[in-house]
């Protein structure tokens, strides 16, 4: 996705931050940068383009007594890296609670 159509400047992470799907319980990847409305994850396998997923990331540090936000997400698409070994995948925020969405603008505010 161009960075042209993005509405919010994302962050690029530095520290590794579990992004898992709270479903099955399995890993999606690693955030590499976030948005109040979105995301990229960097994963060893590729999730379906426009799929709907329940997911968990993992904060750095608790939050407002929060160490973990839960959100609805949807996979717009999923590119290749270089290497061949990893994908980027970019997903929207479609659903987060009040609480949850106040936690992602502290920690947006920290990074």
């Amino acid at each position: 996705m161009s960075s042209d159509l993005r509405k919010t400047l994302r962050k690029e992470i530095a520290t590794r931050l579990a992004v898992v799907d709270v479903n099955t319980g399995h890993m999606i990847g690693d955030l590499a940068n976030i948005s109040s409305d979105g995301f990229m994850v960097l994963s060893r396998e590729p999730v379906p383009m426009n799929s709907v997923f329940q997911l968990s990331l993992a904060l750095p540090k608790v939050i407002q007594g929060v160490d973990t936000a839960y959100f609805g997400a949807e996979s717009l698409w999923s590119n290749p890296t270089d290497d061949g070994e990893h994908y980027w995948i970019g997903f929207h925020i479609i659903d987060i609670s009040k609480q949850d969405d106040e936690v992602l603008k502290w920690f947006l505010e920290s990074v």
